[in-house]
């Protein structure tokens, strides 16, 4: 069976889990930098200073998802699709699950945070080769004519992910437990990733090999000179790569906004508690899930270019409304806020990923489409950091951040405007029909010529034995004219 002929729920489940799990992990992970973790690690410093230095263990510990992209590409290109999901959800889950264990700083002091940063690096290891191949392999092995919608499935396990962190810290900053939540009840949400995190192994251990990567390897494999996926991509494709990063890059940077920037500025400018940015967050989760596969199937309809390029173009028109709304200081206001920069999002994230990945060959894809994705998520790790700072640094006024969103939102729709080269996927695919249709056609021809052999085959023989049952009888008929 190849991984075209799995039902879409097998799917589906492998790579929606896999992503959730990412964002789950990406959506604690914010949400203790933000409120927690300022307390836990970084108590010498004030609330503002705290969040920022959590923050910048958060970007410089992004820099190895780029290396994470190089490692899982090669893995994903040269050793498998499949192999290289497997493999990047194992790290993932032990790196979380980590982070739940580690001691404070009032227990190890600079030990502490020396840890948490070793954990974060390994973490971000493991995502820099997760939603490239999630998304490749849903858009690989996707049926005719649903390539968006099944591209989708890993963007839909962002909502789920985040609406299970921002669940899961909305229960314990509870005012029932809301005492406890630096005390300890901000590290279930980590090992809770662990179980998560076993399951999406086990789902991903069924997966069958995508596809389009099984004729890419039956036809390189003819190739005397065989190169390595990452130096194959930097000769011939690094412009695309480029283009592809820019593109990708408001889909990765906007969020932090929408969500860390925001939830920074609601407990410490603004008048929000954690139980209040946690329940908008709940509400982010939930459009994400819901305006994502509507977005994927326009996409399907109409064209996977058109839904990316209104996605990208809805960012630059709310950036400013977005957080003038957050500014209200009210619950509504915040939902009203996060909610237009996450519809934005979420229209844009929904097919970005399977529009981006036809940009490259099939034997560089997986190391193209996860490099281009990581090199945005590098910058984008410094974007909590750096929106922390023009806050702080204009007196707490929020226009130079959504400024920043502005300029972002433009250079990835630019980006995606220039490039016009047509989709490689839909060219792989229409390659491996026409092969399926010419090996039909020669089998349906041999079959033929089998079948007129063996009846030609059987005539002759019925005609030798109508010959051989005449031979008696003209025999019989000559010897009673002899006897008369």
């Amino acid at each position: 069976m190849d991984a075209q002929r799995q039902p879409p729920i097998k799917i589906m489940g492998a790579t929606l889990l896999g992503t959730a799990i990412e964002w789950y992990d990406y959506g604690i992970y914010i949400f203790a930098a933000a409120v927690v973790f300022p307390k836990v690690f970084f108590p010498t410093f004030d609330d503002a200073t705290g969040v920022l230095v959590s923050y910048i263990t958060l970007a410089i510990a992004g820099i190895t998802r780029p290396l994470g992209a190089v490692l899982f590409g090669h893995i994903g290109d040269r050793l498998g699709r499949r192999r290289a999901l497997i493999i990047s959800l194992v790290t993932m889950t032990i790196a979380t699950t980590s982070i739940g264990m580690l001691p404070g700083f009032a227990t190890a002091g600079w030990i502490s945070v020396i840890l948490l940063f070793t954990a974060r690096i390994v973490q971000s290891l493991a995502v820099g080769g997760e939603w490239g191949g999630a998304t490749l392999y849903a858009v690989e092995a996707a049926p005719p004519g649903l390539r968006a919608l099944y591209g989708s499935f890993p963007q839909i396990g962002n909502g789920l992910g985040l609406l299970g962190s921002t669940g899961m810290f909305t229960l314990i900053t509870m005012p029932r437990w809301d005492h406890l939540l630096v005390e300890w009840t901000w590290r279930i949400p980590f090992l809770i990733a662990g179980v998560l995190g076993i399951f999406g192994i086990w789902l991903r251990i069924r997966l069958e090999e995508s596809p389009i990567f099984q004729a890419a390897v039956a036809e390189e494999a003819s190739e005397e000179d065989q190169k390595l996926p990452i130096v194959e991509l930097m000769r011939t494709d690094w412009r695309t790569v480029l283009k592809a990063t820019g593109a990708f890059l408001i889909t990765i940077a906007g969020l932090y906004v929408i969500s860390a920037y925001v939830n920074a500025r609601g407990t410490t400018v603004l008048s929000f508690n954690e139980h209040d940015v946690s329940q908008s967050g709940m509400m982010v989760s939930i459009t994400i899930i819901v305006v994502v596969p509507l977005a994927a199937w326009a996409a399907d309809v109409w064209s996977t270019r058109l839904v990316t390029l209104v996605g990208l173009i809805m960012h630059m028109v709310v950036a400013f409304p977005m957080l003038y709304f957050v500014e209200f200081d009210t619950i509504w206001g915040l939902w009203l806020g996060q909610f237009l920069g996450t519809v934005a999002s979420s229209i844009a994230y929904a097919v970005i990923g399977t529009y981006v990945s036809g940009w490259f060959q099939a034997r560089t894809r997986q190391s193209g489409i996860s490099l281009a994705y990581q090199l945005a998520g590098l910058f984008s790790m410094a974007v909590p950091a750096f929106s922390q700072y023009l806050d702080t640094a204009s007196g707490h006024h929020w226009q130079p951040v959504a400024g920043l969103f502005f300029v972002m939102a433009a250079i990835s729709t630019l980006c995606v405007f220039i490039h016009s080269k047509a989709d490689l996927i839909d060219a792989d695919i229409a390659a491996r029909e026409k092969q399926k249709a010419t090996d039909k056609a020669k089998a349906a021809a041999k079959a033929a010529a089998a079948k007129a052999k063996a009846t030609a085959g059987a005539a002759a023989h019925k005609a030798k034995a109508v010959a051989s049952k005449a031979k008696p009888k003209a025999k019989d008929g000559d010897n009673s004219s002899a006897l008369s």
